[in-house]
Protein backbone atom coordinates (compact mmCIF):
# COMPACT_ATOMS: atom_id res chain seq x y z
CA UNK A 1 0.00 0.00 0.00
CA UNK A 2 1.28 3.45 -0.93
CA UNK A 3 2.13 5.69 2.02
CA UNK A 4 -0.13 8.74 2.35
CA UNK A 5 1.58 12.11 1.96
CA UNK A 6 0.13 15.60 2.23
CA UNK A 7 3.11 17.94 2.46
CA UNK A 8 2.83 21.70 1.96
CA UNK A 9 3.73 22.80 -1.58
CA UNK A 10 6.53 25.33 -1.91
CA UNK A 11 5.34 27.68 -4.65
CA UNK A 12 8.88 28.91 -5.25
CA UNK A 13 9.80 25.43 -6.45
CA UNK A 14 6.91 25.12 -8.93
CA UNK A 15 7.98 25.21 -12.61
CA UNK A 16 7.28 28.54 -14.32
CA UNK A 17 5.62 27.96 -17.70
CA UNK A 18 6.52 31.52 -18.72
CA UNK A 19 10.17 30.49 -18.79
CA UNK A 20 9.47 27.85 -21.45
CA UNK A 21 11.37 28.49 -24.68
CA UNK A 22 8.70 29.34 -27.25
CA UNK A 23 8.89 29.08 -31.04
CA UNK A 24 7.46 32.04 -33.01
CA UNK A 25 5.09 31.37 -35.90
CA UNK A 26 6.36 31.76 -39.47
CA UNK A 27 6.97 35.36 -40.58
CA UNK A 28 5.19 34.65 -43.88
CA UNK A 29 1.94 34.37 -41.94
CA UNK A 30 2.01 38.17 -41.70
CA UNK A 31 0.97 38.25 -45.38
CA UNK A 32 -2.11 36.18 -44.53
CA UNK A 33 -2.87 38.49 -41.62
CA UNK A 34 -2.48 41.64 -43.75
CA UNK A 35 -4.73 40.21 -46.47
CA UNK A 36 -7.43 39.32 -43.94
CA UNK A 37 -7.21 42.77 -42.33
CA UNK A 38 -7.50 44.56 -45.69
CA UNK A 39 -10.48 42.45 -46.76
CA UNK A 40 -12.29 42.88 -43.43
CA UNK A 41 -11.60 46.64 -43.45
CA UNK A 42 -12.99 47.04 -46.98
CA UNK A 43 -16.09 44.99 -46.16
CA UNK A 44 -16.89 46.70 -42.85
CA UNK A 45 -16.21 50.22 -44.13
CA UNK A 46 -18.06 49.49 -47.38
CA UNK A 47 -21.14 48.33 -45.47
CA UNK A 48 -20.97 51.44 -43.26
CA UNK A 49 -20.82 53.74 -46.30
CA UNK A 50 -23.70 51.89 -47.97
CA UNK A 51 -25.84 52.16 -44.83
CA UNK A 52 -25.10 55.88 -44.50
CA UNK A 53 -26.14 56.48 -48.12
CA UNK A 54 -29.23 54.27 -48.23
CA UNK A 55 -30.73 54.55 -44.75
CA UNK A 56 -29.41 57.69 -43.05
CA UNK A 57 -30.81 60.45 -45.25
CA UNK A 58 -31.97 62.43 -42.22
CA UNK A 59 -28.36 63.18 -41.27
CA UNK A 60 -26.13 65.63 -43.12
CA UNK A 61 -22.94 64.43 -44.80
CA UNK A 62 -20.92 66.29 -42.17
CA UNK A 63 -22.22 63.98 -39.42
CA UNK A 64 -21.94 60.97 -41.70
CA UNK A 65 -18.37 61.90 -42.54
CA UNK A 66 -17.44 62.29 -38.87
CA UNK A 67 -19.05 58.94 -38.00
CA UNK A 68 -17.28 57.19 -40.89
CA UNK A 69 -13.96 58.79 -39.94
CA UNK A 70 -14.33 57.58 -36.34
CA UNK A 71 -15.23 54.09 -37.57
CA UNK A 72 -12.22 54.04 -39.89
CA UNK A 73 -9.95 55.17 -37.04
CA UNK A 74 -11.29 52.39 -34.78
CA UNK A 75 -10.70 49.82 -37.53
CA UNK A 76 -7.14 51.04 -38.09
CA UNK A 77 -6.35 50.92 -34.36
CA UNK A 78 -7.73 47.37 -34.23
CA UNK A 79 -5.58 46.43 -37.23
CA UNK A 80 -2.47 47.86 -35.58
CA UNK A 81 -3.15 45.80 -32.46
CA UNK A 82 -3.56 42.71 -34.64
CA UNK A 83 -0.17 43.34 -36.26
CA UNK A 84 1.46 43.84 -32.86
CA UNK A 85 -0.18 40.63 -31.63
CA UNK A 86 1.42 38.79 -34.57
CA UNK A 87 4.84 39.23 -32.97
CA UNK A 88 3.60 37.66 -29.73
CA UNK A 89 2.18 34.49 -31.26
CA UNK A 90 4.44 31.59 -30.29
CA UNK A 91 4.17 27.99 -29.13
CA UNK A 92 5.92 25.06 -27.51
CA UNK A 93 5.33 21.32 -27.21
CA UNK A 94 6.51 19.84 -23.93
CA UNK A 95 6.46 16.25 -22.70
CA UNK A 96 3.01 16.56 -21.16
CA UNK A 97 1.31 19.55 -22.79
CA UNK A 98 1.16 22.17 -25.53
CA UNK A 99 1.56 25.90 -24.86
CA UNK A 100 0.35 28.74 -27.10
CA UNK A 101 1.14 32.37 -26.30
CA UNK A 102 -0.74 35.35 -27.77
CA UNK A 103 -2.08 38.79 -26.88
CA UNK A 104 -1.18 42.48 -26.95
CA UNK A 105 -2.07 44.41 -23.81
CA UNK A 106 -2.63 41.19 -21.89
CA UNK A 107 -0.44 38.18 -22.66
CA UNK A 108 -2.38 34.91 -22.69
CA UNK A 109 -0.86 31.45 -22.24
CA UNK A 110 -3.08 28.58 -23.33
CA UNK A 111 -1.90 25.25 -21.91
CA UNK A 112 -3.57 21.98 -22.86
CA UNK A 113 -2.37 18.64 -21.43
CA UNK A 114 -2.14 15.82 -23.98
CA UNK A 115 -4.45 13.61 -21.91
CA UNK A 116 -7.28 16.11 -22.54
CA UNK A 117 -6.91 16.08 -26.32
CA UNK A 118 -9.73 14.47 -28.28
CA UNK A 119 -8.63 15.08 -31.85
CA UNK A 120 -6.38 17.31 -33.98
CA UNK A 121 -7.13 19.09 -37.26
CA UNK A 122 -4.71 20.56 -39.82
CA UNK A 123 -6.28 23.41 -41.81
CA UNK A 124 -5.18 25.54 -44.76
CA UNK A 125 -6.87 28.51 -46.38
CA UNK A 126 -6.13 29.18 -50.04
CA UNK A 127 -3.56 31.88 -49.25
CA UNK A 128 -1.92 29.77 -46.53
CA UNK A 129 -1.77 26.86 -48.97
CA UNK A 130 -0.09 29.12 -51.55
CA UNK A 131 2.47 30.23 -48.93
CA UNK A 132 3.05 26.69 -47.64
CA UNK A 133 1.53 27.42 -44.21
CA UNK A 134 -1.04 25.65 -42.06
CA UNK A 135 -2.97 25.91 -38.81
CA UNK A 136 -3.16 23.19 -36.17
CA UNK A 137 -6.39 23.08 -34.15
CA UNK A 138 -6.52 21.04 -30.93
CA UNK A 139 -9.89 19.89 -29.61
CA UNK A 140 -10.69 18.50 -26.18
CA UNK A 141 -13.55 16.34 -24.96
CA UNK A 142 -14.79 19.19 -22.76
CA UNK A 143 -15.41 21.60 -25.65
CA UNK A 144 -16.79 21.40 -29.20
CA UNK A 145 -14.71 24.45 -30.12
CA UNK A 146 -10.96 24.25 -30.61
CA UNK A 147 -9.10 24.64 -27.33
CA UNK A 148 -5.91 25.86 -28.99
CA UNK A 149 -5.40 26.97 -32.60
CA UNK A 150 -1.81 27.59 -33.70
CA UNK A 151 -1.63 29.47 -37.03
CA UNK A 152 1.36 30.29 -39.22
CA UNK A 153 3.08 26.91 -39.10
CA UNK A 154 5.27 25.63 -41.91
CA UNK A 155 3.32 22.84 -43.63
CA UNK A 156 5.89 20.12 -42.95
CA UNK A 157 6.17 21.34 -39.36
CA UNK A 158 2.37 21.26 -38.97
CA UNK A 159 2.21 17.70 -40.30
CA UNK A 160 4.88 16.57 -37.81
CA UNK A 161 3.01 18.29 -34.98
CA UNK A 162 -0.25 16.62 -36.03
CA UNK A 163 1.43 13.19 -36.04
CA UNK A 164 3.00 13.91 -32.64
CA UNK A 165 -0.33 14.86 -31.11
CA UNK A 166 -2.16 11.90 -32.65
CA UNK A 167 0.48 9.58 -31.17
CA UNK A 168 0.01 11.25 -27.78
CA UNK A 169 -3.76 10.75 -28.04
CA UNK A 170 -3.29 7.07 -28.96
CA UNK A 171 -0.92 6.56 -26.02
CA UNK A 172 -3.46 8.05 -23.62
CA UNK A 173 -6.27 5.88 -25.05
CA UNK A 174 -4.14 2.72 -24.80
CA UNK A 175 -3.24 3.54 -21.19
CA UNK A 176 -6.89 4.15 -20.30
CA UNK A 177 -7.90 0.86 -21.96
CA UNK A 178 -5.16 -0.99 -20.08
CA UNK A 179 -6.18 0.60 -16.77
CA UNK A 180 -9.83 -0.33 -17.36
CA UNK A 181 -8.87 -3.93 -18.15
CA UNK A 182 -6.75 -4.13 -15.00
CA UNK A 183 -9.62 -2.73 -12.94
CA UNK A 184 -12.01 -5.23 -14.53
CA UNK A 185 -9.64 -8.12 -13.80
CA UNK A 186 -9.31 -6.96 -10.20
CA UNK A 187 -13.11 -6.97 -9.86
CA UNK A 188 -13.31 -10.47 -11.34
CA UNK A 189 -10.60 -11.75 -9.00
CA UNK A 190 -12.30 -10.10 -6.05
CA UNK A 191 -15.65 -11.67 -6.95
CA UNK A 192 -13.97 -15.05 -7.45
CA UNK A 193 -12.33 -14.89 -4.02
CA UNK A 194 -15.64 -13.88 -2.45
CA UNK A 195 -17.41 -16.81 -4.16
CA UNK A 196 -14.76 -19.28 -3.00
CA UNK A 197 -15.09 -18.00 0.56
CA UNK A 198 -18.86 -18.41 0.44
CA UNK A 199 -18.51 -21.98 -0.86
CA UNK A 200 -16.08 -22.81 1.92
CA UNK A 201 -18.44 -21.37 4.52
CA UNK A 202 -21.37 -23.35 3.11
CA UNK A 203 -19.30 -26.53 3.06
CA UNK A 204 -18.31 -25.96 6.68
CA UNK A 205 -21.90 -25.46 7.70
Amino acid sequence: MESFSNQTINFNELPDYKKTELTPIAKRYKKVLLFNLIVSTVIIFGIAVAVSILFLDQFSWIYKGIALAILFLIIMISNVFSLIAFKRKSFAFREQDVIYCSGVLSISYEIVPYNRLQHVVLKQGWLSRFLGLATIECYTAASSNNEVAIPGLELDQAEKIKNLLLNKINQVELKETSDNEDASNDDINSNSISTDQNLEENATN
